[in-house]
């Protein structure tokens, strides 16, 4: 923005009073102003960033598939370049008086246009292109009507300076890094290939001039462009041949010999696109929103299609719950209510609701499983509404509370998007699938259809449904090699795309059973055609070793889509400078009022530095809640907040958190040493980085890091508040404890630990201390001390509540 502005001003005086030959030396001193003027010495700043994703009506009816894998694609990218977005479409475009309020338009799978709104959109993008608009261009841009026709339809690329080259490249094409010189692809070396090989060819768009190629299509004999971009002083235009679709350019595993897994890496070039798209060739760090401040989020989508076998229900109720204790990852149920038997009621409403009471939600898998892509409104009563009232009645009969069903998940094949305004009247969320392997993730709030209601999150199903994995008989793969390449996905996900994305694989009730004897499966053809594991299990305990080993944020089905409304409804504009950057948070506008309190544990990234976070300030007050260069956020204010965030080389020098699995409405100083409010029903994890030896006070367990003393871990396993309180010195200190501490009293002689409530026989303490210990008693009565790796180990009996442990030296 500073440099349009110069540039500007600078030529316009060189046009106008310089003579011919000492212009050179003027546009070299251009030159120097405007690289100068990009220089992280200076400020930079940006009012309220926001991205436009755009879709066709007609290219919907026309390709429905590939527009909706697409588009959910794109508001996925958008969520991880943590952009706030708004999802229309170009009939909205076209009645836009405002379409200068978005930073860049986002173009989706627009091949078809209608020859009306093909001539309204001439005058549209020429008005954003003047005022300094912005593009990405995904696939061909109206290439044909809405009869189908293909005409010489070049206006609108001819605005954009770029042309459909056609349908090139074949099944030996990969995508490679062709220019690492760019901001898009300076992360990557060249020549790095980004893909594993492509299903097809691509509908490839080129730039007519100014363009650069940065990645291409790339086979033995010819290569061509996928994506490029055009700079001129006042646009930047992404071209991207194609983003999702049966090419499968974004897929991570692949059900064909010798492909199957492959680490893409589309999608990260994809996130840098929207940041040069708004921002251009910033030096300066700028923050960006994140869904949570973990870099995974996690939710398990739970298919009941057995809803008539009442011990299946049970088993796999049991095992997510214990699922839920055991890592802090919930689920959501959905049961198909008409396929229940009536006897099954009373004892799946007393699982129903334990499964509840540890964070996870029973909800509609619809009333019978309906087989339809097309919703319509009596279909929607019949499938929707009757199946929530089932649910809620037959709860209630048995005296079993469960909230709101308010969740859907997509039932048999994928429901089309334009059947949405069903979904988003009944509905927070809808879990859908059926892309999978096409796009790794699609989720974002998404409204194109819903007829003007615009609080509908929807997640899609991250590969690969254990569906898939153990009964299609398409695949044929073992237990092992299933753990094995699920295991590679997650862990892709997980350190290579991060940023908070969402994993949620579809999850069956039969397959937790490890059941293959169901009324529609073809068991003869099945046995015949692929591997038939004993025992499926394997695969979901391997999950479950990931879910507990790994800092990942666990919401429930009412924090996640609030999480999702909050990354696309909010505001926010920002200045920074080398060291600094300054944040404003707007939550007054467009609906966002209620999502405020859903904001803890979400994050703020900080992007383009190498630099970490040193202290912040929100609201002009000191938050202790941050990791390198992640900010997590409390609840906010539903009006502006003001966030600082000062950024350095070093290691800050306060004690802070670092990492939270769970809602967090507020972190504070007090006297009593950092307090940290937990929200959960499950397992509550959370680690602070010291900088002095410290305690936690009201925690179910704590221990400091096997590998780093510096990192104190713990977790709650109900709403709480945790103190981390520092002691007076480094002799003593608590490494590790399975039973809750509530105070700590010292003398220069003894240290006294006060339990809390004891949660099982043989709680343990393990502690470590320049002195060696003269005796550890439990309210007067003597116990045995061992000593071992992690420090002396006090092994607790039967003891009541506030029970005193004194260590006297």
């Amino acid at each position: 923005m500073i440099s349009t502005l110069l540039y500007k001003i600078i030529t316009s005086t060189i046009n106008r009073r310089i003579p011919g030959k000492a212009k050179c030396r003027w546009i070299l001193i251009l030159f120097v102003a405007i690289v100068v003027s990009q220089s992280p010495l200076y400020a930079a700043h940006f009012e309220e960033p926001r991205l436009a994703i755009i879709v066709c009506k007609t290219s919907f009816d026309k390709n429905w598939e590939t527009v909706q894998m697409a588009s959910h694609a794109w508001a996925a990218i958008s969520n991880l370049a943590g952009i706030p977005y708004d999802t229309l479409t170009l009939s909205e475009v076209i009645k836009s008086e405002n379409l200068e309020q978005y930073s860049a338009l986002i173009i989706v799978q627009c091949t078809h246009i209608s020859d009306m709104e093909y001539t309204n959109l001439q005058t549209t993008f020429n008005k954003y292109h003047s005022a300094d608009g912005n593009f990405i261009i995904d696939g061909p841009f109206g290439i044909y009507n809405e009869n189908g026709l293909r005409g010489k339809r070049k206006e609108l690329s001819g605005i954009l300076g770029f042309e459909h080259a056609g349908f090139l490249g074949d099944v030996t094409h990969k995508i490679t890094v062709t220019n690492n010189k760019h901001y898009i692809t300076r992360n990557f070396k060249r020549d790095q290939f980004l893909t594993s090989t492509l299903a097809s060819g691509l509908n490839t768009l080129v730039p007519k001039y100014n363009g650069r190629v940065l990645l291409s299509s790339y086979g033995e004999k010819y290569s061509y462009p996928f994506l490029s971009v055009i700079e001129s002083n006042n646009n930047r235009i992404v071209l991207v041949s194609e983003s999702a679709a049966y090419s499968r350019v974004s897929s991570l595993f692949r059900n064909e010999p010798s492909l199957n897994f492959y680490p893409n890496q589309i999608y990260e070039v994809l996130i840098r696109s929207i940041h040069w798209a708004i921002y251009g060739n910033l030096r300066n760090p700028f923050p960006v929103a994140q869904l949570s401040n973990a870099d995974m989020t996690a939710i398990v989508r739970l298919d009941a299609d057995d809803s008539d076998v009442l011990a299946e229900q049970l088993r796999a109720m049991e095992y997510l719950v214990r699922l839920a204790e055991e890592t802090g990852l919930v689920s959501v149920y959905g049961l198909v209510p008409s396929w229940v038997p009536d006897a099954a009621w009373g004892p799946l409403s007393f699982l129903g609701e334990k499964l509840e009471e540890t964070g996870g939600q029973i909800s509609t898998h619809t009333n019978s499983h309906f087989f339809s892509r097309d919703v319509s409104e009596q279909l929607a009563k019949e499938e929707f509404d009757d199946s929530i009232q089932s649910i809620q009645s037959h709860m209630h009969d048995y005296g079993r509370y469960v909230g709101a069903v308010d969740v859907l998940i997509n039932p048999n094949i994928t429901i089309k998007m334009d059947s949405y305004n069903q979904i988003a009247e009944r509905f927070s969320l809808f879990m859908t699938h059926g892309f999978e392997g096409m796009i790794p993730f699609g989720y974002g709030n998404l409204t194109w259809f819903t007829e003007g209601i615009n609080n509908l999150a929807v997640v899609n199903s991250t590969p690969v449904p254990d569906f898939q994995w153990f009964y299609d008989s398409a695949w044929n793969y073992s237990v092992a090699q299933v753990t094995q390449y699920e295991e590679a996905i997650f862990d892709h996900l997980y350190s290579e795309v991060g940023r908070g994305v969402v994993f949620n694989q579809m999850w069956h009730d039969y397959a937790i059973n490890s059941r293959y004897d169901r009324h529609f499966f073809d068991f003869d053809r099945i046995f015949n055609q692929r591997i038939i594991n004993d025992d499926n299990l394997p695969m979901f305990e391997a999950m479950k070793k990931k879910f507990s080993s790994h800092p990942i944020y666990f919401p429930d089905a009412e924090d996640l889509p609030n999480k999702i409304l909050a990354m696309s409804q909010w505001n926010y504009s920002w200045s920074s400078n080398e060291k600094q950057i300054n944040l404003i948070i707007d939550l007054s506008q467009r609906g966002s009022r209620n999502i405020a309190k859903f904001t803890g544990g979400m994050g703020i990234r900080v992007e383009n530095t190498k630099d970490v976070i040193q202290k912040v300030f929100i609201n002009e007050k000191p938050h202790y809640a941050f990791r390198e260069q992640v900010v997590i956020l409390p609840n906010l204010s539903h009006k502006e907040n003001l966030i600082s965030v000062i950024l350095g080389p070093d290691q800050p020098s306060k004690t802070h958190l670092r990492f939270i699995s769970k809602r967090m409405p507020l972190i504070e100083k007090t006297a009593n040493g950092l307090e940290l409010t937990v929200l959960t029903k499950s397992k509550a994890k959370f680690s602070f980085d010291l900088k002095k030896n410290s305690i936690l006070l009201n925690a179910d367990w704590q221990q400091l890091d096997l590998k780093r003393d510096a990192v104190l871990n713990g977790y709650v396993t109900s709403d709480r508040r945790v103190i981390l309180q520092e002691m007076s010195h480094g002799e003593f200190i608590l490494s590790k404890s399975t039973v809750p501490i509530v105070r700590v009293e010292k003398t220069e002689d003894s240290v006294t630990i006060i339990l809390g409530e004891q949660d099982q026989v043989g709680e343990n303490i393990w502690f470590r201390s320049l002195r060696k210990p003269r005796h550890v008693t439990l309210n007067s009565t003597l116990l045995i001390t061992k000593k071992d790796w992690e420090g002396y180990k006090v092994t607790l009996p039967d003891f009541s509540e506030n029970a005193k442990v004194k260590i006297t030296f």
